[in-house]
């Protein structure tokens, strides 16, 4: 009942409510509870917060290319140098998977690597067109 209420509050944008429904700290949490509470964290700018999240989960559910992914975003915004890795793990499980190779891109071109950016978003873009 309680992973509804904050997905319903998740799709209404209400994060802080969303986040209230699933912070009881005594329950042991599924993957989907476990991922909606991160990508919430992450709506919040609470990046550490949320790579601590994405930390559990891979812990306890295994790789996961969401999961690299997404912890890879919270440490390029905590400025770790280890957020590349993240992202390369995430495509090496998922690699026909455009949107791995979009964050890649990003993060690419945020650090100053044009040339890999543009390798990437062209990669994105070759398997999901709608990346362009």
């Amino acid at each position: 009942m309680k992973f509804n209420q904050a997905l319903e509050a998740y799709k209404l944008q209400n994060y802080e409510a969303a986040l209230d429904h699933l912070s009881d700290e005594t329950a042991v949490m599924t993957v989907d509870e476990t991922s909606l509470k991160a990508e919430v964290l992450q709506k919040l700018k609470r990046y550490e917060d949320a790579m601590n999240v994405w930390n559990i989960a891979i812990a306890n559910f295994g790789d996961q290319a969401e999961f690299y992914a997404e912890r890879g975003v919270c440490k390029f915004h905590l400025r770790f140098k280890s957020s590349m890795d993240d992202l390369n793990k995430a495509i090496e499980l998922d690699p026909e998977n455009g949107y791995r190779y979009a964050c890649r891109a990003y993060v690419k071109d945020k650090i100053g690597d044009t040339e890999g950016a543009i390798e990437d978003y062209t990669k994105a873009i070759k398997i999901d067109p709608n990346y362009a």
